[in-house]
């Protein structure tokens, strides 16, 4: 019973918490998501540079497409706050998946993220949250080095 008393009391003070935090202000681009513009490449060149890096960083490769790129990692298992909040019963280690879309323009790419944290991945019960606002400078950031890496 009192772990349960606590589980409660940490739950609510992660809720109380969470709604006391002011929400963040998009990004100054033109989705007011994280993207960027990389001049004089082509898409696919990108694409392979995306899958070197995030495959370096440790994470697993989901799909690739002509245009997108997704990654997955399972969230780390002593995280607590990650399996209370987006955990369940049938699967309690949620995932963080990245998904990257390449679009050629004129003279160059563009590049969209986006993250998602999603309960029972590969299930018939995912749950998908986005969370890029609440990444989205960390992810915009990411992008602007990813840009960098080709000049």
């Amino acid at each position: 019973m009192a772990y349960i008393n606590r589980i409660a009391i940490v739950a609510f003070f992660t809720i109380l918490v969470s709604c006391a935090i002011p929400q963040q202000q998009k990004l100054a681009t033109p989705s007011g998501n994280p993207e960027i513009i990389i001049s004089n490449v082509t898409r696919k060149a990108v694409i392979d540079r995306l899958i070197e890096a995030k495959l370096q960083m440790g994470m697993q490769l989901k799909s690739v497409s002509d245009y997108s790129v997704v990654f997955g990692q399972k969230a780390d298992t002593s995280n607590f706050m990650a399996s209370l909040a987006y955990g369940s019963r049938y699967d309690p280690t949620p995932e963080a998946r990245i998904t990257y879309n390449v679009v050629e323009i004129a003279n160059g790419v563009r590049v969209f993220s986006r993250l998602e944290v999603v309960t029972n991945p590969g299930s018939g019960f995912e749950r998908v949250s986005d969370r890029t606002q609440s990444y989205a400078q960390k992810m915009q950031n990411e992008l602007v080095q990813l840009r960098a890496s080709f000049y």
